[in-house]
């Protein structure tokens, strides 16, 4: 991992592809120092790994629970991983982190800034 330092932390998506996330449906991301990521994608817990190179962010692979929720629950979490999977571009503002463009892209709000320790 290089440049990823400002990364280090809980991200709480607030939206994907401009459109606002349901508020009974927490989705968040937390970026560890040793490249790792975990979270939870709104129904199932997901865990991997990440890579920065300039204003590029590549997770994954991914890997996920597997339990069953309510369909809303089940597509947001879908479209949360999506937008997170593979290559993509990314930009840090303030406490917003933005991953991702058009349809696909998420925004994320700083939840913690305390760095997340693999075990």
């Amino acid at each position: 991992m290089s440049g990823g330092g400002e990364l280090v932390g809980r991200w709480r998506a607030q939206d994907l592809g401009g459109s606002p996330l349901r508020d009974d449906v927490a989705s968040t991301i937390e970026f560890g120092s040793d490249g790792r990521v975990a979270g939870d994608a709104g129904v199932n817990r997901f865990g991997g790994s990440y890579r920065v190179e300039g204003d590029a962010i590549e997770l994954g692979p991914l890997h996920s629970t597997r339990m069953a929720g309510p369909e809303p629950a089940m597509r947001q979490e879908r479209e949360f991983l999506t937008a997170l999977s593979g290559r993509r571009s990314f930009a840090i503002d303030g406490e917003a982190l933005v991953i991702g463009q058009g349809p696909e892209q998420v925004r994320l709000l700083r939840v913690d800034e305390a760095p997340w320790a693999a075990t």
